[in-house]
């Protein structure tokens, strides 16, 4: 016994060290990847406090009905961002990228893109540690989400029903986490020319970056 936890520490170590490593390596790359970026005259942009899927989404809902927007992301959050206009480009799927547009999210998840929010706030999504509601799986979200007009609606019909009542509080904190901010960056579309971000003085570690730019994660990492 004594020898096993040994060895299960050890390994825990190797992974925490070769994690530290790959952070590390990642963060040292951040100005050489930024100086490329403006060398090639590519217009790039940080929001501190945002994720990308943030940045993406703000760029998505400003499209014009004349304008056709491609995000490059197969994070599934950015699925609430899609409409006839916007379409998600999966540069590494397998065997080949491909594009998922308005009615591919219909057909992979059975709702529309109008109400992703509210299927990822019962489901949950274990990659993001946020939990779901217990014991549904899709096919009993996807019924209520048929069923009713909103998430709301379902929980007034079912005030008795102590186990709903119980996770109400985390419904709230799920529509927080899953929904993508849509206004943390305002940039004209038809000129192609984003407002440029003041390049700040990057932190002098992979751990204070984090801090500095998602105070909401400190110490986390």
């Amino acid at each position: 016994k004594g020898k096993e936890d040994k060895d299960k520490k050890k390994r825990i170590k190797d992974v925490e060290n070769i994690k530290s490593t790959s952070e590390m390596e990642i963060y040292d790359m951040l100005p050489d990847v930024i100086n490329m970026l403006e060398e090639a005259g590519i217009c790039w942009t940080q929001r501190k406090e945002y994720e990308a899927d943030d940045v993406l989404a703000s760029i998505a809902n400003q499209a014009d009905s004349d304008l056709k927007v491609i995000l490059g992301t197969k994070d599934k959050d950015s699925y609430q961002c899609l409409n006839k206009n916007v379409e998600l480009y999966v540069a590494d799927n397998k065997p080949k990228p491909i594009f998922i547009n308005y009615k591919d999210v219909l057909k992979r998840k059975g709702v529309t893109p109008e109400r992703m929010v509210e299927y990822q706030m019962l489901l949950g999504d274990s990659i993001d540690d946020i939990p779901g509601m217990p014991k549904y799986g899709p096919k009993t979200v996807l019924k209520i989400l048929n069923e009713y007009s909103s998430i709301l609606e379902w929980l007034n019909a079912n005030k008795k029903d102590t186990e709903i009542m119980s996770f109400r509080p985390q419904l709230k904190i799920n529509r927080k986490l899953v929904t993508l901010v849509k206004n943390c960056y305002a940039v004209d579309l038809k000129s192609s020319k984003p407002r440029r971000v003041k390049n700040e003085t990057l932190p002098k570690s992979f751990a204070a970056y984090i801090d500095w730019l998602y105070p909401k994660s400190k110490g986390l990492f």
